[in-house]
């Protein structure tokens, strides 16, 4: 799925573009399970959750303008970088 576009969005610059990833992510079937798996992948790259935490900040502010369902899936996803939600969903 999202997986071999991790390995392609390096700009060649060493810079990541995270709100193309989680575009795709949103625009998957299951938005949720589409951007944890994006954000485990990225962690499992040695991407910081502060930074993550971040980037999913201000792509918050312009996926809100969208629609709230974009919204309130990116907030779910940011409870799993932070730990509130259940053990087995946390993102590490």
């Amino acid at each position: 799925m999202l997986l071999n576009d991790l390995n392609e969005v390096d700009s060649g610059r060493g810079e990541m573009n995270f709100q193309e990833l989680f575009w795709q992510a949103l625009s998957e079937q299951d938005p949720v399970s589409a951007l944890r798996q994006v954000l485990i992948d990225l962690r499992a790259k040695g991407i910081e959750k502060g930074i993550l935490l971040k980037e999913l900040g201000a792509f918050r502010q312009v996926a809100a303008r969208r629609s709230e369902e974009d919204e309130d899936n990116i907030l779910d996803v940011m409870d799993f970088l932070v730990g509130n939600c259940s053990p087995h969903m946390l993102i590490d």
